[in-house]
């Protein structure tokens, strides 16, 4: 919650971290650790209208994985983080790319869509074999 407050400088009326717990179903339920995260509200409509900027859901974005790295005490710092680079090289190796990229750009959903068809052709291939 700090990440946000910081990378937004919404006040939000109340003095605490902004940190609820509660029994609600979708966290529940689910098999995994999980977290819900409101990024304030869009019957504001000032709010409504930041939060539909591309520009604006990226700093929201940062910030949420900001928090997340903090909670795991783990560093960002401005640099790719290993654990990207290391997806780049893998799915090099297994032919899903053929060139270097940058971890931090967008993928744009043709690049999304020429990866998964490589996956789903590398799947084809082992049935085969």
């Amino acid at each position: 919650v700090g990440e946000i407050k910081a990378a937004t400088n919404w006040h939000w009326g109340s003095d605490d971290d902004g940190v609820r717990e509660k029994n609600l179903h979708m966290l529940r339920e689910t098999k995994m650790p999980a977290i819900l995260i409101e990024c304030n509200f869009i019957s504001n409509t000032a709010v409504e209208l930041q939060l539909k900027s591309p520009a604006f859901q990226q700093v929201l974005a940062e910030a949420i994985a900001k928090g997340i790295l903090k909670y795991f005490k783990m560093e960002v710092n401005g640099i790719p983080e290993q654990w990207k680079l290391d997806i780049v090289e893998k799915a090099k190796q297994l032919g899903l790319i053929t060139q270097d990229h940058n971890p931090d750009e967008p993928a744009s959903k043709w690049f999304v869509l020429q990866v998964s068809m490589n996956a789903l052709n590398a799947v084809e291939s082992k049935k085969k074999q």
